[in-house]
């Protein structure tokens, strides 16, 4: 998933201009993939983990806090790669 202003997203490059619309952002496409995929193979115990690298990182550790406050928390794991720390400390 490219986040604004990252990747082949629309915006300028490297520019944020809310954190929050990125947890928005992330949150609402983790949920869908969590739909869509519960809806195909209803059978299947699927285990589902957020992985970040950077910003990321922070994005998805700060997204795994929002499921879990609202109990919508089905995440096994977390796998972050050098975590963008200062921004996880500023948001909790």
């Amino acid at each position: 998933m490219d986040m604004v202003g990252h990747g082949f997203s629309d915006g300028l490059h490297t520019f944020v201009p809310n954190i929050e619309d990125m947890i928005d952002d992330t949150t609402g496409f983790f949920l869908h993939c969590q739909d869509h995929m519960s809806s195909d193979y209803p059978e299947a115990n699927l285990n589902f983990f957020l992985e970040g690298i950077s910003m990321g990182g922070a994005i998805a550790h700060l997204t795994h806090q929002r499921l879990e406050k609202t109990n919508l928390n089905f995440v096994r794991g977390c796998v972050f790669t050098a975590p963008m720390v200062c921004l996880i400390l500023l948001f909790c």
